[in-house]
């Protein structure tokens, strides 16, 4: 009878014995693929280190870069030497080009930055810059561009006839190179863009634009111009906030009926849609 158990049982032996040579065999090809994978990628990183890295044929010798006003070479290139970037010491393929992008693009006036290489040698460094559309009255002054995004005060080739923009509230929470949540600065900039987009719009010459929070609506202080007497120097026009496009509908019926007249405007309230406060 013992026997007989004995040589029952041997099958059940050898299957898990051919298991355990699978298993062991798996582990093995498993651990030499690994092996494989390390080795190619340590010979890669050599590769890559000895003929581009290290290759004094990709020294850098040049950096190529679009001087804007407020970007000379001699800035960019002071900014670079910040970053331990400079002509004669670094190697252009070992450049970390994300990073220079990254740092470009944290400069409150530049909009767009691209960050290439030029083989063998020169790096290139391209940029454009954001234009201010308004001046900010605040603690410290600013400027804005047409998408909101609040740049610095000091900006080379600003045109004196830039708008200014006063009674701002929380002046301390604009933020160069941020975008401001202030409904009302955007409401003045939607007007702006409105007025440059309206064939009427060559009318309004906008020195200065009030923001009242509290009535929701703007003041605007116009200049005369002299192809058109209707607006008296200083004039002062009235916008609503909600309903802009409507109200300068209105006041365009009223510069057309006081040039027919030849009449003149020294103070207009648009913000009534079926009274309009017009004085001479």
């Amino acid at each position: 009878m013992s026997r007989k158990k004995t040589t029952d049982n041997l099958p059940l032996t050898l299957t898990g014995t051919k298991k355990a040579e699978r298993a062991i065999r798996y582990t093995i090809g498993v651990v030499l693929f690994l092996i494989a994978g390390a080795g190619l990628v340590i010979a890669a990183r050599l590769v890559n280190q000895h003929f581009y890295r290290a290759n004094p044929h990709f020294a850098l010798v040049n950096i190529d870069v679009n001087p804007t006003p407020n970007y000379s070479s001699n800035r960019v290139l002071t900014i670079l030497s910040e970053m331990g970037i400079e002509i004669g010491r670094n190697n252009l393929m070992s450049l970390k080009l994300k990073a220079i992008h990254e740092r470009f693009a944290r400069e409150p006036l530049i909009k767009t930055v691209e960050v290439r290489r030029i083989l063998p040698d020169t790096l290139c460094i391209r940029f454009t810059e954001r234009l201010p559309t308004a001046m900010l009255h605040c603690t410290p002054p600013l400027h804005i561009d047409a998408e909101g995004v609040i740049l610095p005060y000091h900006i080379k080739d600003t045109p004196d006839t830039i708008p200014h923009f006063t009674g701002i509230r929380n002046p301390s929470r604009l933020v160069p190179g941020e975008k401001t949540d202030d409904q009302m600065l955007a409401a003045a900039l939607r007007l702006l863009q409105l007025v440059r987009t309206r064939p009427d719009g060559r009318y309004l010459d906008i020195a200065l634009i009030q923001l009242d929070y509290q009535e929701r609506h703007l003041r605007l202080i116009v200049r005369a111009l002299p192809f058109s007497p209707v607006f008296r120097s200083g004039a002062q026009v009235t916008v609503p906030v909600m309903g802009m496009t409507a109200a300068l509908d209105r006041l365009n019926d009223i510069v057309i009926h006081k040039i027919k007249t030849n009449g003149t405007i020294s103070a207009v309230d648009v913000t009534y849609v079926n009274r309009v406060n017009v004085i001479p």
